[in-house]
């Protein structure tokens, strides 16, 4: 199945503030789910969010000379994706990093992105997202739903179901499987057509 794509969102006002730079300093939040190191078997790495962010940081302080503070909160502190995208959209804070299900609550066209199979490689699904398509995509998503994705990044792996019930091999050996996924009808409709009985549980509760 297709990767994981992560969305790092900013409200659509917020985006003057970059044509402005000058000797005034700006404090821009950013919040994530996601703990700063990620257990993978002995080791504790860097999470692929938290390396994104930092990405995003240096990059936006080269591009307006170092006038931004970028205040880092991770592990939830602030609430699961949905908590942080009504921040930003209150002006709470200026960014977070939503999944697909997430953002679908308020651009509903974002579910298309949850289809599997959607690409034939990453290097298409990048060519498609920095192209003429992504950029009407996103214009009218931030124009609807007053959020606009100023960068993408996936999380490192491909969607696979593992489960303690039984090894699967084809559809028929889903069924009555409970499966976790995120709260999106697109992941959920996935495993109730493979025959699985999909549970929803936020990131956050896991």
């Amino acid at each position: 199945m297709k990767r994981a794509l992560i969305f790092c969102l900013v409200v659509f006002l917020v985006l003057a503030v970059f044509s402005t730079a000058n000797a005034q300093r700006y404090r821009f939040r950013i919040a994530y789910t996601d703990a700063p190191r990620l257990p993978i078997g002995d080791e504790k790495l860097i999470h692929v969010t938290v390396a994104a962010v930092y990405g995003f940081e240096d990059a936006i302080n080269s591009l307006t000379g170092g006038v931004f503070d970028v205040d880092f909160k991770h592990s939830a502190v602030l609430g699961g994706q949905v908590e942080t995208i009504e921040q930003v959209r209150d002006g709470v804070i200026e960014a977070t990093t939503p999944a697909i299900p997430a953002l679908a609550g308020y651009y509903p066209n974002m579910q298309i992105f949850s289809i599997p199979y959607l690409w034939k490689s990453p290097v298409i699904a990048w060519e498609v997202f920095d192209g003429e398509f992504g950029k009407a995509f996103f214009d009218d998503m931030a124009q609807k739903s007053g959020l606009r994705v100023i960068t993408i990044f996936d999380n490192g792996g491909y969607r696979s179901f593992t489960n303690n019930v039984r090894e699967v091999r084809s559809a028929r050996d889903m069924k009555g499987i409970k499966i976790r996924t995120m709260e999106s009808p697109t992941q959920m409709k996935i495993v109730s057509s493979l025959g699985g009985a999909p549970t929803p549980i936020p990131w956050v509760e896991l």
